[in-house]
């Protein structure tokens, strides 16, 4: 999966590869955060992982 983030004026930065963390030799979807920030859940080949999403911060730096 990869990742964008939008800044204070409203452009989108150039998508980010998530990393070996996230992305395997499977088929990465659907992710979401959870209402309170904690949990980053995606699937992968029709299973559901989670990870804590301060991973998304790490990316961002």
């Amino acid at each position: 999966m990869q990742i964008s983030f939008k800044d204070d004026i409203g452009n989108w930065s150039k998508a980010k590869n998530m990393g070996a963390i996230i992305n395997t030799e499977g088929h990465e979807l659907c992710p979401f955060v959870t209402k309170d920030g904690k949990y980053l859940f995606y699937t992968n080949n029709q299973d559901i992982y989670w990870v804590d999403a301060t991973i998304i911060s790490q990316i961002k730096k």
